[in-house]
């Protein structure tokens, strides 16, 4: 993203920025630097500010961020203390990385934890290929035209 000079110039100008971990600032100007470049190359609207309407209030941790499943504690730069914040976790993670995670709260002042797995080449199929054959298997195709068309004709 390359915006450690803006989010400089921010702290300077608002010393309360400090207590703000570094990496979030930088992801929050990235997504600033991008609604504005896709408005002035007329993919998108002007950018909107928060408002009291859309109510989603959320912010991003790109680096440092840690999951204890065993605990169920997670960690984050600035925010957490030394043994972590006590959370309710939905899911485990087997295999692969976590990456960034984006701290979100609700219109009711709930928090919630969304974050990235980075996975190597490791996916199964999701139905088992070797049953399937022309015998058993139906093609769909929604369309224009016709409403619904099957593959075996009707």
């Amino acid at each position: 993203m390359g915006c450690s000079g803006e989010t400089v110039k921010l702290k300077e100008a608002n010393p309360w920025l400090y207590e703000v971990n570094s990496q979030s600032l930088i992801c929050a100007v990235g997504h600033l630097d991008r609604a504005f470049n896709n408005f002035f190359a007329g993919r998108a609207n002007f950018p909107r500010f928060k408002s009291k309407k859309f109510d989603k209030d959320s912010f991003e941790i790109p680096q440092h961020f840690q999951i204890d499943f065993k605990e169920s504690k997670i960690k984050m730069p600035k925010f957490s203390r030394k043994n972590g914040i006590k959370v309710k976790i939905s899911r485990q993670v087997k295999k692969g990385k976590i990456g960034t995670a984006t701290i979100s709260r609700n219109s009711s002042g709930q928090y919630y934890v969304s974050f990235i797995v980075h996975a190597k080449d490791d996916f199964r199929p999701l139905v088992d290929d070797i049953n399937i054959n022309k015998k058993n298997a139906l093609g769909i195709d929604f369309g224009l035209k016709h409403f619904l068309t099957l593959s075996d004709g009707r």
